[in-house]
């Protein structure tokens, strides 16, 4: 803001006040005046009295003057900037990098130490700009937990925090446009599956050790950054793994059988997820 701008008319207006108050009476006038000079005369009479003002007076207005200019000053610089800033925020966002995830599964086989699931990521940036640091974290836990710090939205809670804290420089980045897929297989063990049944007799005074069924849920976390900034972005999803009818219309699926092999399409995650979501 320039003060130049407010301080030249302040001046010349205070130097008018100065100039007007401290001009000499008028003699006396005649008696009859014509109705013009009694207005000039009513209009200089403000002015007139300026002019019995001190000299601290005067310092005293203009002070006050300068006071009101420096607040207003003020007061519209911080307007500006928090419109700049707003403007600067709306083009950070319309230029930042969006990651999209979809996971498929590709087959369930089972063995002596218990299941494998094979998993397919693929990871693009539909934004503008490059995803950088781009990790990826999973983890297959039962979709009914007796203990609650097992349950799939405490997983995929402790896996978000955990990815937003770190300070590491891992992963790899994903340009506008680009998609990445990424091939592993999760494996839930025989001792977690045989303690799982207990668990769950124990705590629903159930026969779980007898169902031939077991649901699965799958949680995911995707975390980048951006920019030179630190701040953590992430896409995140819970859902079921589920075994389904390849020759069947589409519906909702059963729990994984335990013992048996199934081959892609015969299984996928759930068409409805428990929990998705991005920032």
């Amino acid at each position: 803001m320039n003060w130049k701008r407010v301080l030249f008319p302040l001046s010349i207006f205070a130097a008018a006040i100065w100039m007007a108050g401290s001009s000499p009476a008028p003699e006396a006038e005649p008696t009859r005046d014509s109705r013009a000079r009694r207005i000039i005369r009513l209009l200089a009479l403000p002015f007139r009295r300026l002019g019995t003002l001190r000299l601290e007076h005067w310092m005293l207005i203009v002070t006050a003057g300068l006071a009101a200019a420096t607040v207003w000053l003020a007061w519209d610089g911080h307007q500006q900037l928090a419109v700049l800033q707003g403007q600067l925020d709306e083009m950070r966002v319309e230029r930042r990098p969006w990651i999209e995830v979809d996971a498929y599964i590709g087959g369930v086989t089972w063995d002596a130490q218990g299941v494998h699931i094979a998993l397919r990521y693929e990871i693009k940036n539909s934004g503008r700009s490059p995803a950088l640091h781009v990790l990826l974290r999973d983890e297959i836990v039962p979709f009914l937990s007796p203990d609650p710090h097992f349950a799939p939205f405490v997983l995929l809670k402790q896996m978000s925090q955990e990815q937003r804290k770190r300070t590491d420089r891992l992963g790899y980045p994903v340009l506008p446009g680009q998609k990445i897929q990424s091939q592993l297989t999760k494996e839930y063990s025989r001792e977690e599956l045989e303690k799982y049944q207990r668990d769950i007799d124990k705590a629903y005074a159930t026969h779980a050790s007898d169902d031939t069924f077991l649901q699965l849920t799958l949680g995911y976390v995707v975390d980048y950054t951006f920019d030179v900034g630190t701040e953590h972005h992430q896409t995140y999803c819970l859902a079921n793994i589920d075994s389904v009818n390849p020759n069947a219309p589409l519906g909702p699926g059963l729990s994984l059988p335990i013992g048996k092999d199934l081959l892609a399409p015969s299984v996928r995650l759930d068409g409805l997820p428990l929990y998705c979501g991005a920032d």
